[in-house]
Parts: C-alpha cells; sequence; structure tokens
C-alpha cells in the first residue's frame, strides 16, 4: 500500500473534499480520486461517500482512521530513519507556551530558508502532554521543561536554556505580598519546582487561581489580578503593564529539547534554530 495515497486520502478526509485536497496536495483532482480508488480497489471497501461538493469517510474508513494515520506516520519515520541526512519530509514538534513564544519564529525561518521541502509541524501543549506523545511516536522532538526524572531509552536530551524565577505584578503596585498569588499549576513541571520552593519559605499562600500557561498568568498579571512566581522567558519583557524581579534564591528552570537517539538533520537544524536566536 502505497504512503502516498494513504495521505492523499487523509488529505480529502480533512480537508472535506477532493477538490481542496487536491489544492493542498500540489495536484489535479483527477489525481486525488484516482489515489483513492486505488486504496479502495486494494482494501476492497469504499473509503469515501463522495457528493458534488464534499466527500467524507464512510464508517468503514472511520474504523480504519487510527491505523491509516500511523500507517502514514511509519511511512515518515521509515524515510527518516534510512536518510537521516535528508532535509524533507514531515517533521513534527512539540512546543510549550513559552518556547513557542521565543523560539517558534527562529525554527520556521530555518525550515523556510534551510529545508523548503520539508513539511513543518508545530504542536503546542503543557510538557507532560508533549512528552507523551513523543514517547507515542505521535511527535519526532519537544522543547519542553526538562522531566523530574530519566527520560525513556532510545530518546536524547539536550539542556538548551536556564531560566531563574521572577516575581511579577502589576505595575503601580508595591511588592509587598498584598496582591494574591496567579499560581503556575503546581502539577506542571515548572510549577512543581516555585511551588515545592513556596511551602518553604511561606507559612501561608492566598492563591487566585491555578493554571498552568505563564503566558496568560503574566497578562491577567497587567489587568491587574494578580501577582505571580514565573520562569523568565524572553518575550515576558514584551508584555507591558508588569514589573519583573528575578528572585536569585528561587529554583531554575531548564528548557530541553528532547529527540530520538538517531539525531536527523532536521533535529539539528532546530537545535541551531534555538542556541542562535
Amino acid at each position: 500500500m502505497d504512503s502516498r495515497y494513504v495521505k492523499s486520502l487523509l488529505a480529502v478526509i480533512e480537508a472535506g473534499s477532493i477538490s481542496k485536497a487536491a489544492q493542498l496536495e500540489n495536484l489535479t483532482a483527477a489525481a486525488i480520486g484516482q489515489r483513492v480508488s486505488t486504496l479502495e480497489a486494494h482494501l476492497k471497501v469504499q473509503l469515501l461517500e463522495r457528493s458534488r461538493h464534499s466527500s467524507r469517510p464512510t464508517r468503514a474508513c472511520q474504523r480504519m482512521m487510527p491505523q491509516l494515520r500511523a500507517f502514514a506516520r511509519n511511512a515518515d519515520d521509515i524515510k527518516r530513519i534510512s536518510n537521516p541526512q535528508s532535509l524533507s519530509g514531515c517533521y513534527r514538534i512539540g512546543m510549550v507556551g513559552t518556547a513557542l513564544a521565543d523560539y517558534a519564529r527562529a525554527v520556521v525561518s530555518s525550515f523556510h530558508r534551510e529545508a523548503p521541502m520539508a513539511e513543518l509541524l508545530v504542536t503546542p501543549g503543557s510538557s507532560v502532554e508533549l512528552y507523551g506523545q513523543l514517547i507515542r511516536g505521535e511527535l519526532d522532538s519537544i522543547l519542553v521543561v526538562k522531566p523530574p526524572f530519566p527520560i525513556e531509552a532510545g530518546f536524547r536530551l539536550e539542556t538548551m536554556l536556564r531560566s531563574p524565577t521572577v516575581f511579577i505584578f502589576p505595575e503601580g503596585h508595591q511588592n509587598n505580598g498584598a496582591l494574591p498569588l496567579l499560581l503556575y499549576d503546581k502539577q506542571a513541571w515548572g510549577g512543581s519546582l516555585i511551588w515545592d520552593w513556596l511551602c518553604k519559605i511561606k507559612d501561608s499562600i492566598s492563591i487566585q487561581c491555578e493554571m498552568d500557561e505563564p503566558s496568560i498568568i503574566a497578562n491577567l498579571v497587567a489587568a491587574g489580578l494578580g501577582a505571580a512566581y514565573l520562569p523568565y522567558w524572553r518575550s515576558l519583557e514584551a508584555i507591558g503593564g508588569i514589573t519583573i524581579e528575578t528572585i536569585h534564591s528561587a529554583p531554575i528552570r531548564e528548557l530541553a529539547f528532547i529527540h530520538h537517539n538517531c539525531e536527523s538533520a532536521l533535529d539539528t537544524l532546530v537545535l541551531r534554530a534555538v542556541t542562535s536566536d
């Protein structure tokens, strides 16, 4: 079964029609239709319910979707492993919000300039979520908070950045502890470092709310809704209406790039983009 034909089928399902999928795939509608027909003949089952302006998967196709997606992903993985120096194919990277804010532009620019034949897919999420997706083979690499445990065998971790903890509060307010705390989720890898430290230095903590998204917390602080202890990231400086104070006695958060042991040329491209930005 040709992986290109499976990818064309998936494109039709995601786009909702053969004509839209043809535009995405840079092929004619007739070529896409022929690929789907060939798959149907090979599998001996109807895959699409076609109408004049749309196409949707049949029930049989819906049942096969997890396997079809896995087949397409595995085909890309095989190509990359067999030719790790290739700057083409699909590359799936996951990034936490602060990494997206600081490094997405550099990574996308590097792919546009040095790997125009590669398809870059960027997935946002928490460190816990993205690490799980990497282990399950759904991502090729992740840029996340360094895990508080040894990583799985078969993967490599490279520490990219060490960020101090900062205390932020609305401009015009004094740093006197009067504002309620907007807490970086204590279940998050980065948030747990700060929470453990806070529990050691404070007898009581007045929490306004808790969430795992530092950039949203910073904007809530700018709106005057509280104060927060957060790991520093460069784009934090662009948020107006806040005062930033570095807490030298607080924990350091490490941002890590985790990828397969068999480092590909696209892994190297990401590393270079992040470290040179």
